[in-house]
This record gives C-alpha cells, sequence and structure tokens, in this order.
C-alpha cells in the first residue's frame, strides 16, 4: 500500500478515535445527531492533517533518532492536533448552521474558529488533561512512526497531495534523451 493511503488511513482511525475520547465524552459534545457528526468529522479531518504534519519529519529524523522524534513530534502534537480539531469542528459547525439552521456550540455565539483552536490548544497543555493526553499523543505517535514510517521508503514533498505545482513533474517519470 502506498505511504499517502497508509497516512491517511492512520490519520482517519486515529483521528475518529481521539474524538471519541477527548472532546465527544470530555466536551460533552454528542448531545445530538448533528453535533456528533461533526465531532466525528473533525476527528477524522483533524487525524488525517496531523499524521500529514507529522511524516515528513518522523521519516527524516526518526530514523537517526527514532525515540527522541517520536517524543518531541508527540508532545507538539497534542497542541497542533487540539487547535486543529478546533478550528475545523467550528468550521464544520458553520456550514451544518447554514445549510439546516442548527445552531450548535460553537456557532450559538458567534463564529470563531481561530479562538476555539486556541482554546483546545491551551487546555490540552495547561490543565490537567495533559495527564492522560500527553501519553496518549506520544503513544500515537509511535504508533504512527512504526506502522507507517518506519521502513518505508521516504515520500518526498513533492509526492504530498498539497504538493506538485501545475506543470512539475513527478519524481517517477524518466525523460527520454535521442
Amino acid at each position: 500500500m502506498k505511504t499517502r493511503w497508509r497516512i491517511l488511513i492512520f490519520g482517519m482511525i486515529s483521528g475518529l478515535l481521539w474524538s471519541f475520547v477527548v472532546p465527544g465524552t470530555l466536551s460533552e459534545l454528542f448531545e445530538s445527531p448533528g453535533e456528533t457528526f461533526t465531532v466525528l468529522g473533525a476527528g477524522m479531518l483533524t487525524g488525517v492533517g496531523v499524521s500529514f504534519l507529522l511524516y515528513l519529519p518522523l521519516a527524516r529524523l526518526g530514523r537517526r533518532d527514532p525515540v527522541r522524534s517520536v517524543l518531541i513530534a508527540g508532545i507538539l502534537s497534542l497542541p497542533a492536533g487540539a487547535f486543529l480539531f478546533g478550528f475545523v469542528v467550528s468550521s464544520l459547525q458553520l456550514v451544518v448552521h447554514m445549510v439546516t439552521g442548527a445552531n450548535y456550540r460553537f456557532v450559538e455565539d458567534g463564529f470563531a474558529p481561530v479562538e476555539t483552536g486556541f482554546v483546545y490548544a491551551l487546555f490540552s497543555v495547561a490543565s490537567y488533561f495533559v495527564l492522560p493526553f500527553l501519553p496518549l499523543a506520544i503513544f500515537t505517535t509511535w504508533l504512527f512512526h512504526r506502522l507507517v514510517v518506519k521502513e518505508r521508503p521516504t515520500m518526498r514533498s513533492s509526492e504530498l497531495p498539497s504538493a506538485g505545482a501545475a506543470g512539475s513533474r513527478s519524481p517517477h517519470v524518466r525523460l527520454q534523451h535521442k
């Protein structure tokens, strides 16, 4: 299976699991089916985003010093993932509000995705939530490193889905000289 697909699948599964554990139960965001949908969708999108963010640093540095790389990436992934989740969940709730008119927590008093992201990131590291979630973030990063990064060919940044401008060549295309 290609690296891109492994990152995508791992990110979706881990993001879905994180959204069940953290915001869904602790922040009581499973109060209605629509709100549950936005939380689970935001969790999956966040998991994919964080996985793609972690891949290149872990692929490049993780082979030389895997323990330190996983620890640093795991520690940084907690506030980064929390910020991204807060931003994405409030954005999804705005879309649901615009389509259905339903008011959920993050659009009731106005739309502030950056503020929501900062609040989630702050609470992820500056509260008692850090005690269970920091080891869980490091464990998830270690698992990502073991399942996706370790002993896999390094995917270049030009091979990532967001990279590769129009007119750029794929690294796998050989030019034939006449």
